[in-house]
């Protein structure tokens, strides 16, 4: 299957994002994640508790997207404990993250290093270079790359220094290309086949979360 990491679409072989705090008169009939956004930390004691009803959910893989953002959303003192607090949900329910970082993420490898966490915590949507690129799998965070690899040299070459089995690929919002077609240039990046590549993150996936191509 083509698994869609990340996207805002409900779809089959995706995993939906859902927002805590927008509007959902249900809950999402395919995979999905869960997380209280950065932007859109509103209450900080309801919003927890509507994230746990959602983890509790067998369609709910990953706690997120969450994380930190230094150029939009609320106060960054806010934003570190809301995710901190996500964090313990992750480990509590032994759901991986997927995590939002803009220009923060020095603090995001600070964390990761004192709370040493059991669960992945996966990068959806990187967009730096190489350097950071190692530095977090090092750390054995993934990554998960998405439009940007279209037209962005850096961005190849730093999905080219990515093992394979810290990778996802995901849509977001950006759907000026098929999610069969990122697979296509990624695979050309990797030097594999697309059906290699395929497999390469089912198994990631399945690995992390224990879910596959029958459960999405």
């Amino acid at each position: 299957m083509y698994l869609d990491f990340h996207t805002h679409k409900i779809k089959k072989h995706a995993i939906y994002n859902v927002i805590v705090g927008e509007e959902m008169k249900s809950i999402p009939p395919t995979c999905f994640s869960a997380g209280i956004h950065p932007w859109y930390i509103a209450n900080k004691l309801q919003q927890p508790e509507i994230l746990e009803l959602l983890l509790k959910q067998n369609k709910c893989l990953f706690v997120g997207e969450c994380g930190l953002d230094k150029l939009k959303g609320a106060d960054l003192q806010i934003q570190q404990e809301m995710f901190i607090r996500q964090i313990k949900l992750s480990e509590q329910y032994q759901k991986p993250m997927v995590v939002h970082c803009v220009k923060a993420y020095n603090e995001i490898i600070q964390l990761h290093k004192q709370i040493q966490p059991l669960q992945t915590w996966v990068i959806h949507g990187f967009n730096k270079g190489k350097e950071l690129a190692n530095q977090l799998v090092d750390k054995r965070i993934y990554l998960s790359f998405g439009m940007d690899l279209f037209h962005s040299e850096a961005r190849r070459k730093a999905l080219a220094q990515v093992p394979l089995n810290q990778l996802f690929l995901e849509t977001d919002e950006n759907e000026t290309h098929t999610i069969q077609e990122l697979y296509t240039l990624a695979s050309e990046i990797l030097n594999i086949s697309v059906q290699e590549l395929k497999t390469q993150i089912e198994s990631n996936l399945w690995r992390i979360t224990g879910w596959n191509e029958q459960n999405c």
